[in-house]
């Protein structure tokens, strides 16, 4: 963790760069939850309902935005370990104006230092974030998950690499030293279903 809080510290405009010059279906992927979860994600009728829990947030571009601009979403508690990454997210928020400032909680952390509150959330989202883990800490984190979530109904999206690795750096990502690890495609459906998760 304390490699990819260096990192993204040092890199967090040239990652963000990547990210725009590179399609990623991050947006794509927040549809299938809002259609897990039976939202229209831009209906707006009636009351905002939806708690979010995103892990590994970054500057928020797009998904936190997207969260906050939602009008069926009403929190998000957005989490990452960049200080630089976490200044530029509260800067995008205030560009949106004081009513989607105030749907989001920010908290700078390791995310495996977070304790929250059972059944708290209606979602929870990680984005190429909790690969940054090691193997033990991501099943550690995903049965966290599982408790924070609400029973039966809570829904988790999270991104894995296909290839199984118990752990390797890359000196030079984007200019940073970078951590992975991953179960892979079936040790991960094996670790969600482990701790009580349904795949769909």
């Amino acid at each position: 963790q304390r490699l990819a809080a260096d990192g993204y510290n040092q890199q967090a405009e040239r990652y963000l760069e990547w990210l725009h010059a590179h399609k990623h279906p991050r947006l794509e992927m927040l549809q299938r939850l809002y259609h897990h979860l039976c939202l229209n994600p831009a209906s707006g009728e009636g009351e905002a309902k939806l708690r979010v829990l995103e892990l590994g947030c970054g500057a928020g571009d797009p998904v936190t935005l997207s969260l906050a601009s939602n009008p069926d979403v009403k929190h998000v508690v957005a989490n990452d370990i960049s200080t630089t990454q976490i200044e530029m997210l509260r800067t995008r928020l205030a560009e949106l104006g004081a009513d989607v400032t105030a749907k989001v909680d920010v908290v700078e952390s390791d995310m495996m230092a977070l304790d929250l509150q059972p059944e708290s959330f209606d979602a929870a989202v990680a984005f190429y974030s909790i690969i940054h883990l090691r193997r033990e800490d991501q099943t550690e984190l995903i049965g966290r998950l599982h408790r924070w979530l609400k029973a039966g109904k809570g829904v988790l999206l999270f991104c894995v690499p296909v290839r199984a690795t118990e752990g390797e750096v890359e000196e030079d990502w984007l200019g940073m030293k970078a951590f992975w690890s991953s179960w892979g495609v079936d040790g991960s459906v094996r670790m969600v279903e482990e701790v009580g998760f349904e795949v769909v």
